[in-house]
């Protein structure tokens, strides 16, 4: 396969992206701050791998620097979008290989259906989920004490947290993983008192 270089939108006389996924800095003169001008040589451009797996390029001009997701600059140099389609996904599911080849745009929906489908994204659950203000002991002693006999309202005060958590979790909605086993187990849930 030959390598095909285009020039970056907006960037163009500074940067070109090619279909292997590699950018070059472009040869070009430039004014220095003490009205001096200077030549910048042609130059492979390194990309730095995020904590999200993606590459990523700073790119200079007009003293600002930008920070560009090289998928995406190399989608839009060589990849068709007629029905605009606003994201890109990698089809080996590999975020650093950046071939034009493994590309193509997506809807988020297709993005997302894409991942799962491929167990590229791992649903989190209990303490490994962000937003989680629980740890799975807590769970624990939560469903333990309402079965065995603790108001929702103390609950509520004690691990300062909503009543409608505590609805979820003593009706297996949330934490599932945790909860359901303990109410499986004979802890038998009385509608009317979830209601409460």
């Amino acid at each position: 396969m030959i390598e095909i270089w285009e020039e970056i939108k907006c960037y163009e006389g500074y940067y070109q992206v090619s279909n292997f996924g590699r950018i070059m800095a472009m040869q070009r003169v430039v004014n220095s701050k003490n009205n001096s001008t200077s030549i910048k040589k042609q130059k492979l451009r390194k990309v730095t791998t995020l904590n999200s797996g993606y590459c990523n390029i700073v790119l200079s001009k007009d003293n600002k620097d930008k920070c560009k997701l090289v998928h995406r600059l190399v989608a839009e140099a060589f990849i068709s979008n007629p029905y605009s389609k606003s994201e890109v996904n990698h089809i080996n599911g590999i975020k650093t290989d950046n071939r034009a080849v493994n590309l193509e745009w997506v809807t988020s929906s297709e993005n997302q259906y894409h991942a799962f489908n491929n167990n590229l994204q791992i649903s989190r659950k209990g303490e490994q989920c962000k937003c989680s203000k629980l740890s799975e002991p807590n769970v624990v002693e939560i469903v333990n004490s309402y079965f065995n006999g603790e108001s929702k309202k103390s609950l509520t005060t004690r691990f300062n947290i909503h009543i409608n958590t505590i609805n979820r979790l003593i009706s297996g909605r949330s934490w599932k993983h945790i909860t359901k086993p303990l109410i499986d187990r004979g802890l038998a849930v009385d509608k009317k008192t979830i209601q409460q």
